[in-house]
Order: C-alpha cells, then sequence, then structure tokens
C-alpha cells in the first residue's frame, strides 16, 4: 500500500510509525537512509511538543486525534535556487502515524496527496477492521 502511495504522490519515501514508542511499523519497498528516518521521528516528537503546548484539549491524554497533520518544510540546498524538501505527518490510525517526505515541486499537489493518503488512511482501517473481525470468531 505504501508504495502505490508514494508511486501516485511522487512522494520520496513514506514511514508508518507508532507514535507511543516511535518504532518504524513499516515502509515503502525504496532504500531507507538512516537520516531519513531519524528525521521523521523527530519530527513526531516535534508534533506532539508542539501540540502539547498549543492544541491539546485539556481531556484528552494524547497528543494526536484523527484529524491530526502537520507539514514541515526543511531547507535543504545552501543556494537560495536550491528546491526545499518537506515532511508530511498524518494520523492514519489509532496511534499510528504515515510521515511522507515529499520534494518541493511535488509539494504543490497537496490537495492530491491529502486525498490519496485519506484513501489509505481508510484502507488501513479496513485491514485493521478485518484483524479484530478475524480475532472475534
Amino acid at each position: 500500500m505504501l508504495d502505490s502511495l508514494i508511486t501516485r504522490c511522487k512522494i520520496e519515501k513514506a514511514f508508518l510509525f507508532d507514535i507511543l514508542s516511535k518504532i518504524c511499523l513499516g515502509t515503502d519497498s525504496t532504500p531507507t537512509d538512516p537520516q531519513n528516518y531519524g528525521i521523521c521521528s523527530d519530527m513526531i516528537d516535534l508534533f506532539i511538543d508542539m501540540s502539547y503546548i498549543y492544541g491539546r484539549d485539556e481531556e484528552e491524554d494524547s497528543a494526536f486525534d484523527d484529524e491530526s497533520s502537520a507539514i514541515t518544510e526543511l531547507m535543504t540546498g545552501a543556494k537560495a535556487d536550491s528546491p526545499n524538501t518537506y515532511l508530511i505527518l498524518r494520523q492514519v490510525g489509532k496511534f499510528i502515524a504515515l510521515v511522507c517526505i515529499v520534494n518541493e515541486k511535488d509539494q504543490a499537489k497537496k490537495n492530491l496527496i491529502n486525498y490519496n493518503i485519506d484513501c489509505f488512511k481508510k484502507g488501513l482501517a479496513e485491514i485493521f477492521a478485518a484483524s479484530e473481525v478475524k480475532k472475534a470468531s
């Protein structure tokens, strides 16, 4: 599913993380750079810290909810005309976050990216629901 997502949206790399432990649950089939993994893991920390300060309901015990998302621009080039990279974080399941690395030129298609992430989120929910039904029987 992640390979389909990155192909359709021209995402460089996608990671699924457990929010609580920041353990990578899955990634697409492209080679993984350890620096990319680290920066995506740090994105979760940043989001949680910012949510606790600015955006969390007092009744909730988690910084994430069904609509949690963030986009962060990374300055990657020393030259002014070098393309930048964006990190996109979306919650796609209870305690599961999708973090994607996207080039500046492809980030302009954010509506397409959001639509495809929503489709991915629905597919993931169907997989979890099917596994729950299987456990119950």
